[in-house]
């Protein structure tokens, strides 16, 4: 008797396996392919394109407190790119995408290398100029070149007005996201106000103008 049990219950573990075995073929020919590579590629180059405000102005300050320091304008800027590199290798250990500080490092070490080579500040400050949001950076470094006057009141704005479109940005970000926020509770409480307090007011008059016809 335990022998028929045991044949009989082995017998139903086969035929549901044998059944089952399909449908996960077939749930896996369902299943969603992985997207190729080249798409991949393309998605990470645009999410990493647009260098963040806030990153670009903090290495501003810190070219501006270099040459604060002492420092010479190629000095200075070498340590911002020095910064910006190793910003870029901790965040590529994290696993983040750093296209976008890929090419803050590259404009920051093409500007040391034309200054080092002695270039005119025009030339040299264009590849940062390349930047969105750097591109009146030219044209401070043109005007102290003619005039001969510090190019840190200039970069010093150009700072500022990051900082503020940053948070002038944030601000937008976080009111679109209270109305997003509320939109739901709208849709939730109309329903409740049309029933209870629209309809029964609009069946009262309905009411008193058919009994006074």
């Amino acid at each position: 008797m335990i022998l028929l049990a045991a044949f009989l219950g082995a017998a139903a573990l086969w035929i549901s396996g044998s059944h089952s075995a399909p449908r996960l073929e077939s749930w896996q020919q369902r299943r969603p392919r992985e997207p190729p590579a080249w798409w991949l590629r393309i998605s990470t180059k645009l999410r990493g394109s647009a260098i963040p405000p806030e990153q670009l102005a903090a290495e501003l300050e810190l070219y501006l407190a270099c040459v604060r320091a002492g420092l010479a304008p190629q000095q200075a800027v070498a340590t911002v790119a020095d910064a910006a590199t190793q910003g870029s290798t901790r965040g590529s250990t994290q696993g983040s995408t750093q296209g976008s500080a890929r090419g803050s490092t590259q404009a920051w070490m093409r500007t040391a290398s034309m200054l080092a080579l002695g270039m005119s500040a025009q030339q040299a400050w264009a590849p940062l100029a390349g930047l969105k949001g750097l591109e009146e950076v030219t044209t401070v470094a043109h005007a102290s070149a003619r005039t001969g006057a510090s190019m840190e009141p200039g970069l010093s704005s150009i700072a500022q007005q990051l900082r503020a479109g940053a948070k002038a940005h944030a601000t937008a970000a976080a009111e679109r996201a209270g109305v997003l926020i509320a939109l739901p509770l709208t849709l939730c409480f109309l329903p409740a106000f049309f029933t209870l307090g629209l309809a029964p007011v609009l069946l009262a008059l309905a009411s008193e103008i058919l009994n006074n016809h």
